[in-house]
């Protein structure tokens, strides 16, 4: 088992995690380019600063987990649940988030140029201060507790100080 292990670090390029119980485990660092987490259980995991670019999460389940400064562009995580977690500084461009269930995460400061977050569930506690949306294709109507600010740059490359401190009505779907 998986669980609570110790990976920080590790070169875990193009591994398969598929279905893998991963629950509380240290993945700070690692580099896990191309790796198939696929209905993974990867709640409680750190992944502080670990690269998972192109890698496959979808329908993976990851509560409560420190992603602070992961590299996570063009990932698949369609059907996930992503709920509860520090993602400041993360790079999700170009990743897929479509169907996935969001809530209670901390975006500050992240990338989401050209996401697809097409037909995910957007529900409360959502921050977007500072991150940038450029490009982004968003969710359906956001949940009543979702927070931008005047350094977030929305999905057609405008600043929300222009709207208010919100992307409501800029761009595709936001």
């Amino acid at each position: 088992a998986l669980d609570s292990a110790d990976l920080s670090g590790a070169n875990l390029a193009g591994a398969k995690f598929s279905g893998a119980y991963l629950r509380g485990a240290n993945l700070s660092g690692a580099d896990l380019h191309g790796a198939d987490l696929a209905g993974a259980d990867l709640i409680q995991t750190v992944a502080v600063g670990a690269t998972f670019a192109d890698a496959n999460l979808a329908g993976a389940a990851a509560g409560s987990v420190d992603w602070t400064g992961a590299i996570l562009p063009d990932v698949n995580f369609v059907g996930g649940y992503f709920t509860d977690s520090n993602l400041t500084d993360v790079d999700l461009s170009r990743s897929d988030l479509s169907l996935s269930f969001i809530e209670g995460l901390d975006l500050t400061g992240a990338t989401l140029t050209s996401a697809t977050l097409a037909d995910a569930a957007f529900a409360d506690g959502l921050q977007f201060s500072g991150a940038d949306l450029t490009g982004s294709t968003g969710p359906g109507p956001l949940a009543t507790s979702v927070s931008f600010s005047a350094s977030t740059i929305c999905s057609d490359g405008v600043s929300a100080s222009v709207t208010g401190d919100s992307c409501a009505g800029i761009g595709v779907g936001w």
